[in-house]
């Protein structure tokens, strides 16, 4: 076990150098997805240096023998429950944010005491390059390895004598790492993502919900795992709606967005090929940068079909709501974000109460995982497990309970062959009315 001075002492070491080096990770992020130092900023460095900042203030407390209440029978015995590390972790961890998923399951699987093996993404070279020089010049005494490559290297590292596993990534990959981890019978934390739906009712504030609606579907170009995948809005404001998000896509990023050299890029010619096969009359430029782009659609259409990544925004319309939730419950069940943009509060707990998700954003997108006193996971077919915060501390700690009986007095009762049976039953009985 990593004492916790020694896991006080690399965070802060950890915060400094990404304090001195934020132009190097600027560099990096930019390269691999072409994304804005503000952009960078706001979705990659700041959350982490808030999960550190979160650890430090906590993390003796988290850690800390805590006691907790007994029954009055239990006399002469103290109970407790204590976190400790499960051992080596392994983190195997996506290109679309790749200092912020690396470092923050980082923060909270070595914040719990673990040492730690990290594997980031083939795809974001520059990124996965630059975790690795972290590891090297922060860190030693084996508390974190990187390991950059192929799948191949993802495999040998899940044949390794690990005690808990990390994956961030698709559902097909994520269901062999978890088949993996029920071999080793070790605990897995999974983060699968799948189309995560905005219902948009009659109601809504129409300005306020195109404008929340393409930050989340564009920040880094759709390739966010709680990017608004789809949009179900009620018949009678959907040309308002469409008008009002082509208006803010434009307010924002310009009349000629393919010209502004900070719009994000898709991460590979290989994921830009599989967005083609759409077969939409998309515009987009030789640096695959996509221009947002709506799309009338129905549950057939093959864009329907699997999670977009990219900013490209399927619309529905739909005048009954019962058929929107039976709609996503057949098709999309359990996604990892539900967006409700609407000022009606029997729709919006109908919507919470009958669709399950990872997370509910109500009139915004993202928010809901920007918090890091909030835990962030999937439910079903988006995941297994969460992470952020303490959280994150708990998932990536075995808790142990501990009892401690002193030798002053006894509870004879329950010795078997000590006394008259009768009369222990009708005090057991006493001591459960009791309590």
């Amino acid at each position: 076990m990593i004492d916790i001075k020694e896991r006080i002492k690399y965070l802060k070491l950890l915060k400094k150098w990404i304090t001195n080096n934020r132009e190097r990770i600027y560099k990096s992020l930019f390269s691999d997805l072409n994304k804005s130092n503000l952009e960078s900023e706001i979705s990659e460095i700041s959350p982490v240096i808030h999960e550190i900042n979160l650890y430090l203030k906590n993390i003796k407390k988290w850690a800390k023998r805590k006691r907790v209440k007994k029954p009055i029978h239990y006399i002469g015995s103290n109970f407790y429950k204590q976190a400790f590390p499960y051992g080596k972790a392994l983190l195997i961890t996506p290109w679309n944010y790749p200092i912020n998923i690396s470092l923050i399951s980082f923060i909270n699987a070595f914040g719990a005491g673990n040492e730690v093996l990290l594997k980031p993404s083939k795809f974001s070279v520059n990124s996965s390059s630059l975790l690795k020089e972290i590891a090297n010049e922060v860190f030693e005494n084996n508390y974190l390895k990187v390991f950059l490559g192929e799948k191949e290297i993802s495999i040998k590292l899940l044949e390794e004598k690990i005690d808990i596993i990390f994956f961030t990534g698709n559902s097909a990959v994520g269901k062999n790492i978890y088949k993996k981890a029920a071999e080793k019978m070790i605990p897995c934390i999974l983060e699968l993502g799948g189309k995560s739906p905005v219902i948009v009712d009659e109601s809504a504030n129409i300005e306020k919900t195109a404008k929340r609606i393409i930050f989340g579907k564009m920040l880094n170009a759709g390739q966010t795992c709680v990017a608004p995948d789809y949009v179900y809005v009620h018949k009678s404001i959907k040309r308002k709606l469409v008008s009002a998000l082509n208006l803010q896509y434009k307010n924002i990023y310009g009349l000629n967005s393919l010209n502004n050299r900070y719009l994000p890029k898709i991460i590979s010619e290989n994921h830009f090929d599989r967005i083609k096969k759409f077969n939409l009359p998309i515009n987009y430029n030789e640096n695959r940068q996509i221009e947002f782009y709506i799309h009338e659609s129905n549950l057939k259409d093959k864009i329907m079909q699997e999670e977009i990544f990219a900013p490209i925004l399927p619309i529905l319309e739909f005048n009954n709501l019962n058929e929107v939730i039976d709609n996503i419950n057949n098709n999309y069940k359990s996604p990892l974000a539900l967006y409700i943009f609407s000022k009606n509060n029997k729709n919006i707990e109908q919507i919470i109460n009958n669709i399950q998700s990872g997370g509910v954003g109500i009139n915004d997108t993202i928010l809901q995982i920007a918090n890091n006193n909030l835990g962030f996971g999937g439910v079903g077919n988006s995941g297994i497990g969460r992470y952020h915060g303490k959280d994150g501390f708990e998932s990536f700690s075995q808790i142990r309970n501990i009892v401690k009986t002193n030798n002053k007095w006894d509870l004879n009762i329950r010795y078997k062959y000590l006394g008259n049976e009768k009369k222990k039953i009708k005090k057991i009985i006493k001591l459960t009315k009791s309590n």
